[in-house]
């Protein structure tokens, strides 16, 4: 039995994979698709990347824009192309934080 990040990450590059529907009369062109990771830490209130590379890690900070989106700043993003290039990336950043037991429900992974 799969958990819930390995099964909607599947559900993601299957869905991303199918052709476009097909319309009487209209062509439409294939889409392409790009999928990125992140992986961030919620601890004492700091937010903590757990895909930077080397020592130095930016600030990571949560902002809003003047539409009211929500986004964050300081996060390594890495483009991958699969489901177990995903696992794999969830795996090296747990195994960065020596919280994680405890804490498991603070991190945030994103795609």
């Amino acid at each position: 039995m799969l958990g819930i990040i390995p099964r909607a990450m599947a559900q993601l590059f299957y869905e991303a994979k199918k052709p476009p529907p097909l319309y009487p009369g209209y062509r439409i062109p294939p889409l392409k698709t790009t999928f990125r990771v992140s992986f961030v830490e919620l601890y004492n209130e700091d937010l903590i990347d757990l895909l930077a590379k080397g020592d130095y890690r930016p600030q990571v900070t949560i902002r809003e824009d003047t539409k009211g989106t929500i986004y964050w700043t300081g996060v390594q993003e890495i483009v991958v192309t699969s489901v177990e290039e995903v696992i794999q990336y969830v795996v090296h950043g747990v195994s960065l934080s020596c919280r994680w037991l405890p804490l498991i429900s603070h991190f945030l992974p994103s795609l």
